[in-house]
């Protein structure tokens, strides 16, 4: 006789999940949206909630519904009441978007530093040489936290040579070479 299939509580805005890929890609796990506040219909259940890494004021039923396994699509928990969960396994995805948010970190610090997008070239300017543009080398960045997103943005960092600084709640040296 076949299991049952899984059921993944979706407390996530619609359309943050594409569930009918989602429900293709794994046959063996029933994907149910649910309302990310307000009232939780009647009937809904599941052992798995998938949520965001931010308080609701339907998290508490829903934990109620069967849940045994809690995951947070952000990169913390710091901002849920941690003290619902119970017994219940709770993990976040701590990491899974570092490298994108790290890319998007450089481009906005090199969007500063050559004043993107007002000396935008989109046609030859009538004097080359009046734009100051700043150089990362001669930069100080800090960097407030030292986790996998500050990890990976001062990964992209390194080959521009500006000094960089971590601060945070350790006293822990860096083990990257180059950040102080």
């Amino acid at each position: 006789m076949p299991s049952a299939p899984t059921t993944v509580l979706c407390h996530l805005p619609d359309g943050y999940l594409r569930l009918d890929e989602l429900e293709k890609l794994f046959p063996g796990v029933k994907f149910v949206q649910v309302p990310t506040s307000g009232p939780v219909p009647p009937g809904v259940s599941g052992e798995v909630l998938l949520t965001m890494t931010a308080p609701s004021d339907n998290l508490v039923d829903l934990l109620g519904r069967g849940v045994r396994w809690v995951h947070c699509t952000g990169h913390g928990v710091d901002h849920l009441p941690l003290g619902v969960f119970g017994n219940r396994l709770v993990t976040c995805s701590r990491g899974v978007s570092a490298e994108a948010i790290a890319e998007w970190v450089i481009a906005m610090i090199l969007a500063w530093a050559k004043r993107l997008p007002e000396t935008w070239v989109d046609a030859p300017p009538e004097k080359w040489f009046l734009t100051r543009l700043d150089l990362l080398a001669e930069a100080t960045v800090a960097l407030f936290g030292l986790g996998s997103i500050n990890m990976a943005v001062a990964k992209r960092l390194a080959p521009f040579h500006c000094r960089i600084l971590a601060v945070r709640r350790t006293t822990r040296p860096s083990s990257l070479p180059g950040v102080e």
